[in-house]
């Protein structure tokens, strides 16, 4: 891979780690049960066969 695209994907990376301690220093961090709950709901579980889009 081209170090530019490393160089890319990690200022990406680093972007979005700003963007959750952003989120988590106004909301506090998620709790385990968010996460599983998000989990479900991409997963599409528990929306009969209707799959997340």
């Amino acid at each position: 891979m081209r170090d530019w695209v490393r160089e890319h994907r990690q200022i990406e990376r680093d972007q979005l780690d700003e963007l959750i301690a952003a989120n988590e220093e106004m909301h506090g961090p998620l709790t385990q049960e968010e996460i599983d709950a998000a989990e479900r709901e991409m997963s599409g579980e528990g929306q009969g066969d209707r799959a997340a889009v």
